[in-house]
C-alpha cells in the first residue's frame, strides 16, 4: 500500500475513534514517507486522545520542522500544551496559527483561554471579541468573555454574553450556572433559581445546580425548597461534605428563624469559570 492509503485509513479510524488503529495507520504511513507532515500531524491528534500530550507534540514540532505553514500543527500544539498549563507556551503558538490563518475563531477563542488562565482579562476580551466578529454564532466565545467580563466585575456585560451564549445554545448548563451566579451576587435570587432550575431541567444529575439554587432559595427564606436541594444534590454526590454542611445549616434555620443570621451563609463560588 502506498502512503497515501494508510493515512486515508487512519483519518477514517479517527472518525471512527479508532485512535489507536489510527496510531498504527499514520505511523505506517511515516515509515513510506518519512516527511508527511500531515500525518504526523494526524498521529498528534491520536496520541492526545490518549492524552499523550509529550508524544503528541513530538509529532506537532516534526510536522511544523516539515511544514512551517501548517497553522493546524501549532494549533494542536498550542491546545496541549494549554491543558499542560503551558499557558505562555500555548499563547505562543495560538499567536503563530493566527498570523497564518487569521480567520479562524477556533484559534481566537483558545488564545483568549489561555491568557485567561494568566489572569489577562482584557486581552482575553480581545481575542474573545475577535472570535465573535469572525463567527457571530461561536457561542464558546461569548461564554468565555463573559468570564473574563465577571472577573473583570462587570457583571451587566457578563450577563448580556452569557444570555448571548444561551440564545445560540439553549442547552449550555455552563452559561445558565454562571449567568445564575452572576445574579445572585447581585441578589437577584429569583433570577438565579431561574436559571438554576433550567440546568435541572436539561441536566437531572448536575449536583452543582442543585446546590447553588439551593444557596438562593435560602437566600429567600425558602429553607424548606433549600434542604430539598441540598438533598437532591448529596444523592447525586453524597460524599461531598460541602453539600451536607449547607443543609445542616439550612435545617438549624427553619428552626431558630428568629436568630440566624442568612448573611452568614452566603457561599457562592463559580466552579465553571475556567477555560
Amino acid at each position: 500500500m502506498e502512503a497515501i492509503n494508510f493515512f486515508n485509513s487512519g483519518m477514517e479510524k479517527i472518525n471512527l475513534h479508532d485512535f489507536n488503529g489510527a496510531i498504527i495507520d499514520f505511523t505506517k504511513a511515516i515509515e513510506i514517507a518519512p516527511n508527511f507532515a500531515e500525518a504526523y500531524c494526524n498521529r498528534g491528534v491520536a496520541r492526545s486522545f490518549f492524552e499523550d500530550y509529550d508524544g503528541a507534540n513530538n509529532d506537532f514540532t516534526i510536522t511544523i520542522n516539515i511544514n512551517p505553514r501548517l497553522a493546524m500543527a501549532y494549533y494542536n500544539r498550542g491546545t496541549n500544551r494549554d491543558k499542560l498549563e503551558d499557558y505562555e507556551g500555548a499563547i505562543d503558538d495560538f499567536s503563530k496559527a493566527i498570523e497564518i490563518n487569521p480567520f479562524s475563531e477556533e484559534f481566537f477563542t483558545s488564545r483568549g483561554n489561555s491568557k485567561l488562565a494568566l489572569l489577562d482579562y482584557k486581552e482575553a476580551i480581545e481575542d474573545h471579541t475577535k472570535a465573535i466578529q469572525i463567527n457571530p454564532n461561536f457561542y464558546l466565545a461569548y461564554y468565555n468573555r463573559g468570564i473574563a467580563q465577571e472577573k473583570l466585575n462587570d457583571f451587566k456585560s457578563a450577563i448580556e454574553d452569557y444570555s448571548s451564549s444561551i440564545d445560540i445554545n439553549p442547552d449550555f448548563t455552563f452559561a445558565y450556572i454562571n449567568r445564575g451566579n452572576v445574579k445572585g451576587s447581585l441578589n437577584d435570587y429569583s433570577g438565579a433559581i431561574e436559571d438554576y432550575t433550567k440546568v435541572i431541567e436539561i441536566d437531572p444529575n448536575y449536583a452543582e445546580a442543585y446546590y447553588d439554587r439551593g444557596i438562593d432559595k435560602f437566600n429567600l427564606k425558602d429553607y424548606h425548597g433549600a434542604i430539598e436541594d441540598f438533598s437532591a444534590a448529596l444523592k447525586i454526590s453524597p460524599d461531598d461534605d460541602e453539600y451536607y454542611m449547607k443543609r445542616e445549616l439550612a435545617k438549624t434555620a427553619l428552626h431558630q428563624k428568629d436568630s440566624f443570621s442568612v448573611g452568614e451563609f452566603v457561599f457562592r463560588p463559580n466552579k465553571n469559570n475556567n477555560n
